[in-house]
């Protein structure tokens, strides 16, 4: 997956439901990063996995195990996607190479903060709708940001507050207008809202996947995954 060659991590899926595997012994002592690959790539895995990538690096900033190294390579990388994916969306090759460093920065990030909810609420999605994971963990992340902050508005905790006051001074913009700002960008790469039954929407809201969850932030009990949910997806009635 994207930035697994510098990570940790590998997954499985068993019977529909995906797990982690995480060891030392997985983290590659070498890795070959090759731009060519993604210029036969399929535009839609393409734009998705990109997506991947943005997301783990705004991930990582916010989650709980995030300290100064793995924010600065967030911010590299988050720095990195806003000045090529333009051009990458246009189709010019001149750009693949830096497209594949933010990468390789949001995996070095999340090698050592692993991700939060928009991942841990993406695995079921993807298998029960599909769509590729970058797509599934793109169409939550805008929302979960958006109840989170709510949330650190009405704390008194300082540290959340500033870290989404952090993480949007990246996006250059407010923390109350980076919900608009990541929704914009998400919307031109033109992935479709995923759309669910009320009983797909009971089975993700009861499958989340806690150990990714439990990285976040801010606590989402199962009232909020709900709220989160039926923002970011088309819920047939």
């Amino acid at each position: 997956g994207t930035g697994s060659e510098t990570t940790r991590y590998s997954v499985i899926y068993v019977d529909g439901e995906k797990y982690s595997l995480t060891h030392d012994c997985i983290f590659p002592n070498i890795a070959v990063i090759d731009p060519t690959f993604l210029r036969t790539l399929p535009e839609y895995h393409r734009r998705s996995s990109l997506l991947d990538a943005l997301c783990q690096a705004i991930e990582s900033f916010w989650s709980k195990g995030s300290i100064e190294e793995t924010r600065l390579l967030s911010a590299r990388g988050i720095h990195l996607f806003r000045y090529t994916y333009k051009h990458y969306l246009e189709g010019h090759p001149f750009v693949d190479d830096r497209i594949m460093k933010v990468s390789y920065l949001a995996g070095q990030a999340i090698n050592i903060t692993a991700t939060t909810a928009p991942h841990a609420m993406s695995y079921k999605l993807t298998s029960l709708t599909g769509i590729a994971h970058g797509h599934a963990v793109s169409v939550t992340l805008p929302y979960v940001y958006k109840y989170m902050l709510e949330i650190a508005k009405k704390s008194e905790d300082k540290e959340l507050k500033q870290t989404f006051v952090n993480l949007a001074k990246i996006f250059e913009t407010s923390e109350t207008k980076l919900f608009e700002v990541i929704l914009n960008i998400f919307n031109e790469f033109e992935l479709e809202k995923p759309t669910v039954t009320e009983d797909q929407l009971i089975e993700l809201i009861n499958d989340v996947n806690e150990e990714r969850l439990q990285n976040n932030p801010v606590l989402l009990d199962k009232e909020a995954i709900e709220e989160i949910y039926r923002s970011a997806l088309i819920v047939k009635k």
